[in-house]
Parts: C-alpha cells; structure tokens; sequence
C-alpha cells in the first residue's frame, strides 16, 4: 500500500525505470531505440515524463474510444468501495464485442463518485460513456 504522495508519483517512479532499462538495452537488442543508449538526451525531467504519459494515455484512449464505438453492445461492469477517507473512487470496465464476436473487458476509468447510491452511480457510469460519445441504446 503506498502513500497519497507515493501514488501520484508512482507513473514517475516506474517512468525512470523503465528508461534505465532502455538506456541498458543494446542495438543488437532493440533496433528502432538502441540509439537512446548512446544519446545524450536523457528524458528524465518531470515535464518530458509528464508529456509522454499524457501521450500515451491519449492514445489507449483512442482506441478504447473506437473499441467502444464499433462494439454492437458495451456492457458496464462498476465497484464503488468507500474509503477511510470518506471518498467514493468508483472503477469503471466495459465489455465490448469486437468484430468477430469476441468478448473483451477493457477498463474505462477510475473516478470518484459524489453519490455512491445506486441511482448516483448510475448516473456517473453514463457520464464516463457520454464523454466517449457512446450511443447509450448499445449499453
């Protein structure tokens, strides 16, 4: 269990790890970024880490978008557990079935939820959806 600073800092924390391990890797091994391993150019800083999640987050989120788009039907899959702290973090997965009728659960996202009644936690799982512009006659 980690900390309230821990946890925010801890996609910074994994970053720097997982450059390190690039930084370790050779050409033979990683051709297209064997070349950072003798770049000068370290992509350390906050701001650079902060920009390249921010990056690829939108980018999952792109395809999760189209995923959720192209399923014929999304299922919600919802946990709300309050906390100690008297928050309400609400976990939110869609199943979808992809163009060959199989089944996936992706994750949706992670949001607190002002009112953790039913009729609250309704209203919060069709918010997340309605920002992605899902068609709510398919959930």
């Amino acid at each position: 269990m980690c900390t309230l600073v821990e946890c925010r800092r801890h996609p910074f924390l994994k970053y720097k790890s997982l450059l390190n391990l690039i930084h370790d890797l050779t050409a033979e091994e990683i051709d297209s970024i064997g070349i950072l391993k003798n770049s000068t150019i370290q992509y350390e800083s906050a701001t650079t880490c902060s920009e390249l999640l921010e990056s690829l987050s939108n980018v999952v989120e792109d395809s999760l978008v189209c995923d959720l788009q192209n399923s014929s039907f999304v299922t919600a899959l919802a946990d709300e557990s309050t906390d100690i702290a008297n928050n309400k973090p609400l976990v939110i997965y869609a199943q979808i079935i992809s163009d060959d009728m199989k089944p996936s659960t992706r994750f949706l996202t992670n949001t607190e939820c002002s009112d953790a009644f039913g009729m609250g936690i309704a209203n919060s799982i069709l918010q997340e959806f309605q920002k992605r512009e899902l068609d709510q006659k398919r959930l």
